[in-house]
């Protein structure tokens, strides 16, 4: 999918919401078909993705040279109709700026012309080993005794990666690699106090922080599959045969000699 297909994709979803419904209803059910939890901060950062996507969208439009006649319109009118002060209101009072036949004609048009940026399905397997592991991970958090350092950087890479898959659904899979980035950062570099804790805490929030690595590995797995140019390191693949012995491990080694 491209960024048009996408935010068609969001659009047809809006067909089915009635005239007198709240536009968040619509909202809801995209959450919902997403598996996403449906949540007023869920609801936010869907919105705040599909208006990002519509940026994109017109960016791209632009770098092919296609004349904003053609389209910025229909961009315009989305745009206009996903903004919060609409949220709670009937969804008929904005709803032609979305579902319009013209407008999801002008989309499906778009999509074809930016088919060369389309990106790669993500891989099925790869993604329901990333879920598993993800519940698993919610599971052992449940039921452990933490230390409060390492279960709250655990449960924030639980969530972060909920909210990556959620987006992936508008943004494609740069949610997805943004959170492997950051995640790998955080636990290679993880204070030392952090990384003596867990020491102390024994093989318990070892075991924990191991789960952690492995959610990176997969996580990634997953954004490759679904991208022509992204291609992580071997160095971070590593992180989920190492597990906790990589734990914090770049900041104790210091910097690079000769810095």
């Amino acid at each position: 999918m491209n960024p048009a297909s996408r935010i068609s994709a969001v659009v047809d979803i809006f067909c089915s919401v009635a005239q007198n419904a709240h536009q968040v209803n619509g909202w809801t059910t995209w959450l919902e078909k997403s598996g996403a939890p449906v949540r007023d901060d869920s609801v936010m950062l869907a919105l705040q993705a599909v208006r990002k996507e519509l940026r994109i969208l017109d960016a791209k439009m632009k770098l092919v040279g296609v004349p904003e006649n053609l389209y910025q319109r229909s961009l315009a009118g989305i745009t206009e109709a996903f903004q919060t002060v609409y949220l709670h209101q009937a969804w008929g009072n904005v709803q032609a700026k979305v579902t319009a036949a013209d407008v999801r004609t002008n989309l499906a048009w778009m999509s074809w012309v930016l088919s060369r940026f389309d990106e790669n399905d993500i891989d099925a397997d790869a993604l329901n080993a990333l879920l598993e592991a993800i519940s698993d991970q919610e599971s052992l958090l449940e039921n452990s005794e933490l230390p409060d350092g390492i279960r709250e950087l655990l449960e924030s890479q639980v969530e972060e990666l909920r909210v990556a898959l959620m987006l992936y659904r508008v943004n494609g899979v740069q949610p997805i690699v943004d959170a492997v980035n950051k995640q790998s950062g955080e636990m290679r570099n993880a204070p030392a106090e952090l990384v003596t804790a867990v020491a102390s805490a024994g093989p318990e929030a070892q075991g924990a922080v191991n789960k952690g690595m492995e959610l990176i590995s997969k996580a990634a797995k997953v954004a490759e599959s679904g991208s022509k140019i992204v291609k992580f390191g071997k160095d971070l693949y590593e992180l989920g045969i190492s597990g906790y012995a990589a734990f914090g491990q770049l900041l104790l080694q210091g910097p690079p000699a000769g810095n």
